[in-house]
């Protein structure tokens, strides 16, 4: 085992009931690992064999640190805990569904090596489908076609506000991590809306105070797309407020609610990632048309996208949806599309 002071990296998974894609994860990372990285994994009490296949791993590779709770202690709990149990200078969150690309871990450690200065990095990915079989298109969170250094608030509210959502594109600094941890009240970050978000608050928080961040552009995660687990948890209505109201209620913490820079880092929020879990209610759960407004509401009704994307989509109705989507499966099968 090694000692604290090699370890330059930690990979940080937090995972509950995910033992086949836990599986995969780790032989993604396991080939690409060197002496200077440490694989951690928090268990939020699975009910499936993820223990077994961790202490299968632990058999061939003994830098992997393993925790287990007693009992499910919520998505936020699971967060910090898995950080908290992390060596390394830097630590890299990954999904315990997605994956880490070839090369990724190496691009990582040669950035971390290249700019000690940075306080963190998002770092791009691959969308592919359920089985990982082929890339499909994506909403890319942040569109920089280069490696960036972003050091001010108006480009942090419009590039990388949003990205912070997808925790496997997010690598930070330990230390500037606990900083945060150890200034704020534990209540800061047990808020309903953190629920899912609670990485997000701290690392924006982190950012806030250094200003220092970089975009790597090369793909090191793959995503597994149609693989939700709050939506199979929570359902879509739940979903969708995850996302109307937590990055509302970050952006208002970060950037003051109602400001420019609050509006600003709503837009890509409002104009793309709300109608995927519109659809997923419209399609799977019936709920009052007002209360969808509700939820959809202030302010992403300010935005022009809203009223002719959004409001649009919601008025539809469900047979209509579902109709298109069953001529869409069947073009597929036909080949009609690709």
């Amino acid at each position: 085992m090694l000692n604290n002071d090699q370890i330059k990296l930690s990979i940080c998974i937090p995972t509950y009931n995910r033992a086949p894609f836990l599986k995969e994860a780790l032989e993604s990372i396991i080939p690409q690992i060197n002496e200077s990285v440490e694989i951690v994994i928090s268990d939020n009490c699975s009910e499936d064999n993820s223990q077994e296949i961790i202490n299968m791993f632990k058999k061939t590779f003994k830098n992997i640190t393993y925790f287990r709770f007693d009992q499910n202690m919520g998505p936020s709990l699971n967060f910090l805990n898995v950080i908290k149990l992390a060596k390394g200078e830097y630590c890299w969150f990954l999904g315990s569904d997605d994956r880490i690309e070839l090369g990724g871990i190496d691009e990582v450690l040669n950035q971390i090596r290249s700019n000690p200065q940075v306080a963190g990095f998002t770092v791009n990915y691959f969308c592919y489908d359920f089985k990982f079989t082929k890339k499909i298109p994506s909403i890319l969170y942040v569109q920089f076609i280069k490696d960036t250094f972003v050091s001010d608030l108006n480009t942090f509210a419009k590039t990388l506000f949003h990205g912070f959502g997808f925790i496997s594109s997010c690598v930070i600094k330990k230390s500037l991590w606990d900083k945060i941890i150890n200034e704020k009240p534990v209540s800061d970050f047990l808020k309903p809306y953190l629920n899912a978000y609670v990485h997000f608050y701290i690392i924006g928080n982190i950012f806030l105070e250094n200003q220092r961040w970089l975009y790597i552009s090369k793909c090191c995660v793959g995503w597994r797309s149609a693989n939700d687990s709050f939506i199979s948890e929570q359902g879509f209505k739940n979903r969708l407020k995850i996302d109307t109201i937590g990055y509302e209620a970050l952006s208002a913490t970060f950037f003051g609610r109602g400001t420019e820079l609050y509006f600003l880092s709503l837009r890509r929020v409002a104009s793309h990632y709300l109608i995927y879990h519109i659809l997923g209610v419209k399609l799977h759960e019936n709920i009052p048309l007002k209360e969808l407004i509700k939820i959809c509401g202030y302010p992403y009704n300010r935005y022009l996208c809203y009223w002719y994307r959004i409001f649009p989509l919601i008025l539809a109705p469900c047979w209509s949806l579902k109709l298109l989507r069953y001529i869409f499966r069947f073009g597929k099968k036909l080949k009609f599309f690709s």
